[in-house]
């Protein structure tokens, strides 16, 4: 959902016969600007409550359908009130909604719970590299823990039709309304783990339709993609669909591409709920855009859950550059070799550098196959540094390339100074988890 198309979403309520709809508004980008903007706007924090859930509340209500989304961000209790705001100029009365909170804290309440962690022997390591915790305590602005399916569970156990969380693991988005529909237990792990197959193929909208498939010359009417829908049944199967009458297709190959989609070790795939085996998942093409699944294993779940920790780490900047021909590689490189003695003339040493030539190798770098020279590249530059003057001050050097550098610069673009914040993935224990489901009523 985040930054996708709401028309497909909208088709689904209309004429996919469904009982529940999730939205997944956040990936760890997100996080890291929303703690950024919460820093000047304590009040905010969420995500585009209003377009996520404006177009699509009423709807909703009308046809009895639950809507789960973390679009929350860090403040799901604010981005909730919003909801109810906008839910009352539409004349919802009486709708409940609810707030999955906890695990989203901020500033002082942050160092708080770090400090107390620390205390207890948490190490806070970082998952990527192993290093001891590093950010100074003054630098952190926040912090998310990735909670499981039990709290929206809960929420829905109390009568809540819109239920709006934080940072939350994406599938239990999916996962929620299958354990608060059949009952499944804490510990009944192939369910758990059949259930969090089901919401990894949901999450990611178009892409189980068709979207970004390799060849996507055989996607049928790609401008009309439409999004996934699951019909599950408390055996331990499910029919991976569509809307009738969208674009796009679902067969065992768009299906088995979105079941490898970013889950590392396929036999372990852990969430906060469960560790499910992916190379146990039976797929079977039914045709017509029907795939079935079943037969997936699960083991108990970690004693563990993932937080990000965001902390404050300088200043961006970034700008780009774009020549023509002739000898527009040339040019490009002798531009980004000119910029860098520029930043030793100004007595700016940048924490970090990035220069990407684009459409010779940004994207795979040296694994970029031998080709004829392009006849147009874009230099990209960015910046970390340690003050938000160096990074202005560098800004300062794109325009003057019209005409202090290599002939024919075009096109330059600059992006504004932004605040970084960085984010430190780590683990903490289970028991040291903590939620609060507030259920808010439409007046």
């Amino acid at each position: 959902m985040l930054g996708d198309r709401l028309d497909p979403a909208l088709e689904m309520i209309a004429r996919g016969n469904i009982d529940y709809i999730a939205f997944d508004n956040l990936g760890e980008l997100t996080i890291s600007d929303l703690q950024r903007r919460r820093i000047k706007e304590p009040d905010k924090g969420y995500a585009d409550i209003r377009r996520c859930l404006g177009s699509v509340m009423k709807p909703c209500a009308e046809k009895g359908i639950g809507i789960i989304t973390n679009a929350g961000g860090i403040n799901p209790v604010a981005g909730a009130q919003r909801a109810v705001e906008m839910a009352q100029r539409q004349g919802l009365h009486g709708l409940k909604l609810a707030a999955v909170s906890g695990d989203d804290t901020v500033g002082q309440e942050t160092r708080m719970r770090i400090a107390g962690l620390r205390r207890k022997g948490v190490a806070l390591a970082n998952m990527d590299t192993g290093e001891d915790f590093g950010p100074p305590e003054g630098d952190v602005v926040g912090m998310s823990v990735y909670l499981g399916v039990y709290p929206v569970a809960e929420a829905m156990g109390r009568g809540s039709r819109v239920v709006i969380t934080g940072r939350y693991a994406d599938a239990a988005l999916w996962l929620a309304p299958l354990v608060h529909e059949f009952g499944w237990g804490k510990a009944d792990w192939d369910n758990l783990a059949f259930g969090t197959v089901v919401g990894h193929l949901l999450e990611c909208t178009g892409l189980v339709c068709g979207g970004s498939f390799t060849d996507w010359r055989e996607i049928p009417n790609l401008e009309r993609l439409g999004y996934p829908i699951a019909e599950v049944s408390d055996a331990g199967e499910a029919i991976i669909t569509k809307t009738e009458g969208s674009g796009g297709i679902v067969n065992d190959a768009t299906v088995k591409l979105q079941l490898l989609y970013e889950i590392g070790d396929p036999t372990a795939y852990i969430t906060p709920d469960v560790v499910a085996d992916f190379t146990s998942v039976r797929v079977d093409d039914l045709g017509g855009d029907r795939v079935k699944i079943s037969r997936v294993r699960g083991m108990p779940r970690t004693d563990s859950l993932k937080a990000v920790i965001g902390y404050l780490n300088g200043y961006m900047a970034e700008g780009c550059v774009t020549f023509g021909p002739p000898m527009a590689e040339d040019k490009a490189r002798d531009t980004a070799a000119m910029l860098e003695k520029r930043l030793a003339v100004l007595g700016i040493a940048p924490l970090e550098t990035n220069i990407e030539f684009i459409g010779l190798n940004s994207l795979v770098g040296p694994l970029t196959p031998p080709s004829a020279r392009p006849a147009e590249v874009m230099l990209r530059m960015a910046l970390k540094v340690a003050t938000e003057a160096e990074a202005g001050r560098f800004l300062q050097e794109f325009y003057p390339l019209y005409v202090a550098g290599p002939p024919a610069a075009c096109g330059i673009m600059l992006q504004p100074v932004r605040q970084v914040v960085s984010l430190w993935p780590t683990l903490i224990p289970w028991e040291d988890a903590c939620w609060n489901v507030k259920v808010m009523e439409v007046a």
